[in-house]
């Protein structure tokens, strides 16, 4: 988007998100293949690879191609998400801790780096014209979903904290939660500009809140099997372990920011 727009880092942006989405591709590539038949997701993600590696070595004409393209990568990516979170397990976990956690890494934040991407994308295909108003109010929806969404994933975090008996659960998240709402705080001003018709000002706030959340999710990953919770200690007879289903979650979330930064710097 930024590229196509004229704005400046665009090019460079580009080339290195088209890098990173190579790596996380290859990376679920070898997840799909250790667990996609208990997850069910081989044939999702066989026909969503094979779209990425067409959107990805296109070029688009416009803006408005770009962010379309780039936009139904994004959501197969979240619904593969949400496949391999129904078949792990993961969504019926009922500790306080654990299923917060899994709430906010299966549907808060990606739905919080999606929105943001597109949101942050929409504004520079709305141009700044004040006279589109539809422009307008789709960048109002989208930024009362993030507001929303920035908030119930804040309200889990915080669930999750009080609810635990791990006492390294709060330290380990705790500046990475802080860094995703700074980063997502920093877009509002922006989409409000935009709502009224300002100027375009390029910041890449949006890249930084994928970043931001990103890391979080994979922080919320890593704390996966706390002993006084259920994340390792109920497994129904014939599952894969907790851990090893997470690692398909991790590296789907990986693919859908890099291929949200990828677009956002296209677009």
């Amino acid at each position: 988007m930024r590229s196509l727009a004229g704005l400046d880092r665009g090019d460079a942006a580009l080339t290195e998100s088209k890098k990173a989405i190579d790596a996380d591709v290859e990376a679920l590539d070898a997840v799909d293949a250790r667990i996609g038949g208990m997850l069910r997701t081989t044939a999702q993600w066989t026909e969503l690879e094979a779209e990425i590696e067409k959107v990805t070595s296109s070029s688009p004409s416009s803006t408005h191609e770009a962010f379309d393209a780039y936009n139904g990568l994004t959501e197969a990516v979240r619904s593969l998400i949400v496949t391999a979170g129904n078949y792990s397990n993961l969504i019926l976990d009922p500790d306080l801790d654990s299923f917060y956690l899994m709430d906010n890494a299966v549907n808060k934040l990606p739905l919080l780096v999606d929105t943001a991407g597109r949101a942050d994308d929409f504004r520079i295909v709305a141009g700044g014209d004040p006279s589109e108003v539809d422009k307008q109010i789709r960048l109002a929806v989208d930024k009362g979903t993030l507001e929303t969404t920035l908030h119930q994933q804040k309200d889990g975090f915080e669930t999750a904290f009080k609810s635990t008996q791990d006492d390294g659960l709060q330290p380990a998240l705790d500046g990475l939660v802080q860094s995703t709402t700074e980063s997502t705080n920093a877009l509002f001003p922006l989409l409000t500009d935009a709502i009224k018709g300002g100027a375009l000002i390029d910041s890449g706030t949006a890249g930084g809140a994928a970043s931001a959340a990103t890391g979080t999710r994979s922080s919320c990953t890593k704390r996966r099997c706390p002993s006084s919770t259920g994340w390792c200690r109920r497994e129904s007879a014939g599952s894969w372990p907790r851990s090893t289903r997470l690692s398909g979650l991790q590296s789907s979330r990986r693919c859908s920011a890099s291929i949200s930064s990828s677009g956002s710097s296209q677009r």
